[in-house]
């Protein structure tokens, strides 16, 4: 059964908190879980206008670029893109604000704002922004991609797996079409992945 994902998937910290505070959203209704739609799709320039670095880490995020850049910064080209994301998500996103590594000083370095942003979302319990990220992911997942094709094609079977779904060979196209619409009207426009 093909599965399609998110392309070393737009990491769900680019989603928070624009989401649910995006300074250039102008919501038409907000669903239960927060998340806002827009009635047209930012530019991609509307993203080179947020402050500091954030436009930069979301368009490296979006382009599947963000680990080619993360090995970049220090003494990380050793490191394999499964490697470097794997100490992103347990030094970056999950690691206590204290727990200060050549990697997190190198990432703050290069992505000021960015570093900043994670930080205020952790003060207080390093695990809140593991939490935020987890019911943001499963939230568009579930009430927004898995939502619409129940609405739209429920002829589709769906079966989700954290930032992918399953479906059959048949239903490939229209998950991908649900998926990339879902995230262009939060202003994102991801890479997908189809594997098998």
């Amino acid at each position: 059964m093909p599965r399609v994902e998110l392309s070393d998937h737009l990491s769900t910290s680019s989603l928070n908190p624009p989401i649910t505070s995006h300074p250039l959203q102008t919501p038409t209704n907000t669903m239960s879980n927060g998340l806002s739609r827009r009635s047209e799709a930012p530019s991609s320039s509307e993203f080179e206008q947020l402050p500091g670095d954030l436009g930069e880490y979301v368009k490296l995020c979006e382009q599947g670029m963000i680990y080619e850049k993360l090995q970049s910064l220090g003494n990380l080209h050793k490191l394999s893109r499964s490697d470097l994301k794997k100490k992103v998500f347990t030094e970056i996103f999950y690691g206590r604000n204290e727990a200060a590594t050549d990697f997190t000083r190198h990432f703050r370095a290069a992505f000021p704002r960015t570093a900043e942003l994670i930080h205020k979302l952790k003060v207080g319990d390093h695990g809140n922004l593991a939490r935020l990220m987890q019911k943001v992911e499963s939230s568009f997942m579930i009430e927004r991609v898995c939502r619409g094709l129940m609405v739209d094609h429920p002829e589709v079977p769906v079966f989700t797996i954290h930032d992918s779904i399953m479906t059959t060979r048949a239903g490939v196209p229209e998950v991908v079409r649900v998926i990339e619409n879902e995230f262009a009207l939060l202003g994102l426009c991801p890479k997908v992945k189809i594997d098998g």
